[in-house]
Order: C-alpha cells, then structure tokens, then sequence
C-alpha cells in the first residue's frame, strides 16, 4: 500500500524518473566496463605482450571511465532534482491535508508534531523516492549484470552468491520488520521532544515567573530521554543485523578467493582471469549485500511514509458538494445538538434559529452556553451530532466547502498576524486598490495610526503582531475581513480589547457598510450589541429568548438580569 501510495508520486515526474534510473543503469555497466578493461591490460598487454592492441584497449578505458563519471554527475543532478520536486509536491500535499482537517484531528495535534511531518516526514520521504529506491534498482541491476558475468567463468560462485542472497533474504524477513516498528518510533519520540521543546520556548514567560523552571527542565529531560532510549534500541538492532549479516559475507569472500587460487595453481585459470574473476565475485557478493542492506534502509524509511499516508488520509472537509448559485438570504439552525467529547457534555440541546439577509444578530449568554461552538459549526470545523444547518434550504455539508469559505469572514478575540507589513496582513495575497483598503481602514478607525508610523502602511508589525495593542491588532483583522465584502461577517469576541466608544464608532460604521449583507456578533460585552436588530439569549445550549435590545429589556428576563448586572460591575 505505501509503495501504491508512492507511485502517485512518481508518476508526476515519471520521465525524469526513468532517465535518473537509465542514466545510473549506464553508472553501474560503466563502473562494471572498467573493471573488464583490467582483464585485457593484465592478459593482452602485460602477459601476452601484445602491445597493438594498446591504444584500443585504452580507449575502451577512457570511454568507460569517462562513462562513468558523466553519468555519476548527472545522476547525482537528476536525483537532487527530483527530490526537490517530489518534496514540494509532498509539503503541497501536507498543506492541503492540514487546511481541510477536521477540527477534531486539529485538536489531537501538536504545532511541533505537525512541524515534523514536513521538516523530516516529507524530507525523508522524497529521499526515499528520489535517492534510496533508485540506488537500490541500480544494485539490483549491477547484482543481475554480475550474476551473468561471473556465471560464464564458475557456477560455483553464483551458487555461493544465492546461497548469500537466500540467507539474507531470510535475515532482511527477521530485522526489516522491527527496524521498520523502531524507526517509528524514533520519529514519534522525536516530535514528542519538539512538541516539549515548542512548549518551553513558548511558556518561557510564565515559567520564568511562576518559578517553575526545575520543572520545565525535568518534563525535557523525560523527554529527551525517551526519544535516547528509542534510538539506542534501534542502534542495538542494527548492530544485531552487522553482526549477523558481515561474517556471512566475509565467508563467501573467503571461499571465492580459495576456489579461484585453486583454479590457478591447476592452470585451469589464468593469473589475470582470476584477479577479474575474484573483483567481479567480491563485487558481486557486495552487490547483494548492499540489496541486502537496501530492503533493510527501505524497511526504515517506510516508518516516514507511513506516518504521511495516515496524517494525509485523516478525515477531511469533503471539496465536494453543490455550490450556492444565488445570494444567501437565510442561515437557518434547526434542533442542533453538539458535544465536542461523545460523553462529555451537551454543548448545544435543541437549538433553533433563523438569520436573515440584512439582518444584524448578536448571540450572548454565560460562558459556556454554546455561543463560539456555533462559529466552529458555520466554519465547518465541527459537525453538529443531529439537526442540520441549511443555507438558502441546502444543508450546510451539502456544499462544496472552498465555496462555502469564500462567502464568509471570521474575526476572532486574538486574530493571528503575519510577521510582514501591515498592507500584507490586509491583502493576504489579494489585490485591493490603496482607495478601497483606505476606505475600509478609515471605516475601522486604523487609517490615521496606520500614517501616523514612519513607514506607514509597509511598516512591519513583528511575530503575531506583537509591535502592535490588542486593540490594533483587532482593528487591523476588522479590516482584513471587511476588504473580502463578505456575504456573512462572523466577530467573534472582535472588539473586546476596544474601549467602548472605538468600539460604538466602528460598529455603527460596519453596520451602514454591510446594510443588505448578513453579520453575526459573539459578544460578553452588551454594549457591543446593542444595535443588534435580533439578539439572541443562549442558556443551556438553546435560544431561552430572542428579539431587540428594547423588547428584551422590557420583558426582564436572562437578557435584562445580565445587562443589570453588566452595568453594576462597571460602576
């Protein structure tokens, strides 16, 4: 199955491929033809005497050393080429996987651990397809050529490399196997430790300042050991193998060399026959003994390949599905039950609602009610358990999801932002006009920072933005989201680090720009959404009570009792 999986691969670079093979076929007869030409100086020229033939013999030796050394040139070329190609295309294939993940295979992983299947996975991998696969089709190619040449001159040698290839095919049975297991799990150890390592720099700050740093340092060092203990049993296991695979080898090297010495002492053999003979043998048993090793190196590197294929074929967003073909006009929940764990909690019980097109909704409530768990649902990131989410009729997991995608916008409390100028994190690889991105910024109260910088708005902003307030940083992925012209804008906790009267100004502004277009608002704060034409109550995973600020209020129910409460904590 893994070798299927790579054939998908290689059949995107097949006709390089199959000159990188026919080229260190040419390499391995080359090296071969060399090894020939020795016979005919020692015999034709150095015994026989026969000094006509010199040039001519000699220039078989340049052709086939200058063969040789063409072709390992363009070899190692091709072989390089190929291995960035077929990593490309791997880290492609891993991006793509990592982008249509389900949230609940997100949430089982780790920054570091993901981080390791592109820096090794993927690397060991296209070196696996571009390098160790063809180098061992080039010695199984040298191994046949070998068996034939040597097989002219003594069946009693290629009788002895069989034998060397059946025991060794049973030994390559035995280790390739547990070598395969304890290759795993070093490269599972290992990202184990990176995900440790990751954590540490990442809690630096709070380590620091919770004295917790003989802490920190032992959770590494269990780490770290782990991760030893693996590679020292898989070394163990290697050495294992070394020892039982070189005296075997040895030993036939040892009888070539006897029965040939025999032939010669009996002049059944010529002193030249019996050097090319005996280099010919020995590289033969080589030969077979680098197949040897290569099944065992390939047994190895299938843990990598493994370890891709499964990450590559966890359950996805589906890319299929209907596509909407009119404006959306209604966003309709109905009976939603969710719960992130199968026996944990209800997240959501029975939920119903309905959003309509120009409509401006605010979703508040208690932490914990199910308000964010309703973004992951709209997101697609999470599935609902029973009910259904219908888009203009059409269940939600029923469209195509990059469709889906390009109809919405999200804004979250803490937006991410990339380590580049403020223009990049705005266009995020889309072409905007300075008017329009002016316009939206001015609509966000940014503009005027935004100038106020010396570099305005090619300023660098630093990891995550970390030059930058919250509030900044806020205002900035506002802008971002409302330059796509979204069909439905999701702020989810987007103005929290806002005082309120930025905060009053900015949402008065989006709500005059966005008049016909629907906008959903996750808010603690409840003078965020105040203008909110429906807002909605959720307690216990449900909708309790719906309607404006003023029929909520004047019925004193969860809505009213929160907002009392709001206003007294302020004072």
């Amino acid at each position: 199955m893994n070798y299927v999986w790579l054939w998908t691969y290689v059949a995107q670079r097949k006709g390089l491929y199959l000159i990188a093979l026919v080229v260190l076929v040419i390499m391995a007869v080359s090296g071969i033809g060399m090894v020939g030409v020795q016979k005919m100086i020692l015999d034709d020229l150095l015994v026989q005497r026969q000094y006509d033939r010199m040039f001519t013999v000699l220039g078989w030796l340049a052709l086939s050393m200058v063969l040789y050394y063409v072709s390992q040139t363009l070899s190692n070329i091709l072989m390089l080429s190929n291995q960035l190609f077929f990593q490309r295309q791997l880290t492609k294939c891993l991006m793509n996987s990592l982008h249509r993940i389900s949230a609940q295979n997100y949430r089982n992983s780790r920054v570091a651990d993901l981080m390791h299947y592109f820096n090794q996975d993927a690397v060991e991998t296209a070196k696996t397809i571009s390098h160790y696969i063809p180098s061992g089709l080039q010695k199984i190619a040298t191994m046949i050529i070998l068996l034939y040449i040597v097989g002219s001159e003594s069946w009693v040698i290629v009788i002895s490399a069989i034998g060397l290839g059946i025991l060794y095919i049973c030994i390559s049975k035995y280790y390739g196997i547990r070598l395969k297991h304890a290759a795993k799990e070093v490269q599972e150890s290992r990202a184990k430790y990176q995900v440790g390592m990751e954590e540490g720099i990442s809690s630096v700050r709070e380590t620091v300042a919770y004295n917790r740093i003989g802490w920190q340092t032992d959770k590494l060092n269990k780490l770290f050991l782990l991760y030893f203990s693996k590679i020292l049993n898989e070394g163990k296991l290697m050495n294992k193998q070394l020892f039982t695979s070189e005296p075997i080898k040895w030993g036939v090297v040892l009888l070539v060399l006897g029965f040939g010495g025999y032939q010669v002492m009996h002049g059944s053999m010529s002193i030249g026959m019996f050097i090319i003979t005996f280099h010919f043998s020995t590289q033969l048993i080589y030969a077979v003994h680098a197949v040897y090793f290569f099944v065992i190196e390939i047994s190895q590197k299938m843990a990598h390949v493994e370890r891709l294929r499964s990450f590559t074929s966890l359950d996805s967003n589906s890319e299929k599905g209907n596509t909407l073909e009119d404006p959306i006009d209604s966003i309709v929940f109905d009976c939603i039950r969710f719960k992130y764990e199968e026996d944990g909690q209800e997240i959501l019980s029975d939920l119903k609602c309905t959003v309509s097109a120009g409509n401006h909704v605010a979703f508040v409530g208690s932490s914990g009610a199910g308000k964010s768990t309703l973004v992951q649902l709209l997101l697609r990131f999470v599935e609902p358990d029973s009910g259904e989410i219908r888009i203009n009729n059409i269940s939600l997991y029923d469209l195509n999801n990059s469709e889906w995608m390009k109809r919405i916008a999200v804004v979250s409390q803490e937006p991410y932002l990339f380590p580049e100028s403020i223009i990049f994190n705005l266009k995020m690889g889309e072409e905007y006009s300075n008017k329009v991105i002016e316009e939206i910024c001015r609509l966000t109260d940014i503009h005027d920072y935004i100038m106020s910088l010396s570099d305005g708005y090619e300023t660098k902003i630093g990891e995550r933005g970390i030059t930058l307030s919250g509030g900044q940083r806020q205002r900035i992925s506002l802008a971002r989201a409302l330059l796509r012209n979204p069909e439905v804008l999701i702020l989810d906790e987007a103005t929290s680090q806002l005082d309120m009267e930025t905060e009053r100004n900015i949402m008065q502004n989006i709500k005059c720009a966005r008049k016909n277009k629907i906008m959903i608002i996750i808010a603690h704060r409840l003078s965020t959404v105040e203008n909110s034409d429906v807002i909605f109550y959720v307690a216990d995973g449900r909708i309790v009570e719906q309607g404006n600020h003023s029929s909520l209020m004047d019925l004193q129910g969860e809505y009213s009792g929160l907002v009392l409460r709001q206003h007294m904590s302020a004072r």
